[in-house]
């Protein structure tokens, strides 16, 4: 981003996109569900030692069923633009 020296009323602010990005409910127990005003391209969930468990491409819906999962932390690894983003989820009963 550049200074803005002079008038900044046209100005455009940028906001990162991992403040413009949330999961939730979490924890969760059947499904959690994605916030982002940007298109999300891919979601993989991770056991947290590192095994893919999960992945979700051209998803088509905010809900993800997690359904099947074991009772455990996971991390979504979320693709949006070329931006990767890691959050950590709670997966109860």
């Amino acid at each position: 981003l550049r200074r803005c020296s002079g008038d900044c009323s046209n100005t455009a602010v940028e906001i990162p996109i991992s403040q413009d990005f949330k999961i939730y409910p979490n924890p969760a127990k059947n499904y959690f569900e994605l916030s982002s005003t940007q298109d999300v391209k891919q979601i993989s969930i991770y056991s947290i030692d590192g095994k893919k468990v999960k992945e979700y491409q051209g998803i088509s819906s905010n809900k993800i069923d997690i359904s099947d999962l074991n009772v455990g932390s996971y991390i979504v690894k979320v693709q949006i633009g070329k931006t990767s983003l890691n959050r950590l989820l709670l997966k109860e009963k």
